[in-house]
């Protein structure tokens, strides 16, 4: 990392993350220098610790707790959405294609949930990168306390894995969250899953329904 990039990752970093970080480094660094007996074998230098499982674990946590407030927030607009993909089923079936209205509130309703999924994507990649900061800046202060080489922290040594988004932001997906959600939780349709409703409703607006 070049210190360029270190000067924008402590412009990104609150002052008390990175007192945080950089105390746990230095500590953690220090602990396995005194455990090699000296010799800092670059070789064994560990690519996890507890501080990094927690900070792991955190960006995991924000990232469920991004999918849970974007259903939460949105209830209104995914009962309008999964609502609007029920009639348009309902009129396919009964005069084989829905009215012109039905079809429009429909990709309406789509679009907006789109949009809502598409911030809340952001966020998840903004918490995601956030933490990888503070992972990054954490391992710096580990390798200097441990008195490995620099050339070792450059950007091609090795490193603590980096924390991804979840699964369910990476698919850019905007209905896979919604998979495990009734359709009866949000609209009056019983217990058919609501993303197979919406991905059904798709089918047929865009002539795709056999």
């Amino acid at each position: 990392m070049t210190a360029r990039e270190r000067r924008g990752q402590r412009e990104r970093l609150s002052a008390l993350e990175r007192l945080s970080s950089r105390y746990h480094g230095r500590a953690d660094g220090s602990r396995w220098a005194r455990r090699q007996g000296g010799a800092t074998a670059e070789a064994g230098v560990p690519l996890w610790t507890a501080y990094i499982g927690m900070l792991q674990r955190r960006a995991a946590r924000s990232s469920h707790l991004l999918v849970r407030r974007l259903r939460q927030h949105n209830a209104r607009e995914l009962r309008l959405l999964t609502g609007a993909a029920l009639r348009v089923i309902q009129e396919h079936e009964r005069h084989g294609e829905p009215r012109l209205a039905t079809s429009g509130r429909f990709i309406e309703a789509v679009t907006a949930w789109k949009g809502e999924y598409a911030r809340h994507r952001r966020l998840a990649e903004a918490s995601a990168q956030h933490y990888n900061q503070l992972i990054n800046f954490y391992w710096i202060h580990f390798l200097r306390a441990a008195g490995i080489s620099p050339a070792f922290s450059s950007r091609t040594g090795p490193r603590p894995e980096a924390t991804d988004v979840d699964p369910i932001w990476s698919k850019q997906d905007p209905f896979a969250l919604l998979s495990d959600l009734d359709a009866g939780d949000v609209a009056e349709a019983g217990a058919t899953g609501a993303e197979w409703i919406i991905r059904r409703a798709l089918e047929i607006v865009e002539g795709r329904a056999v």
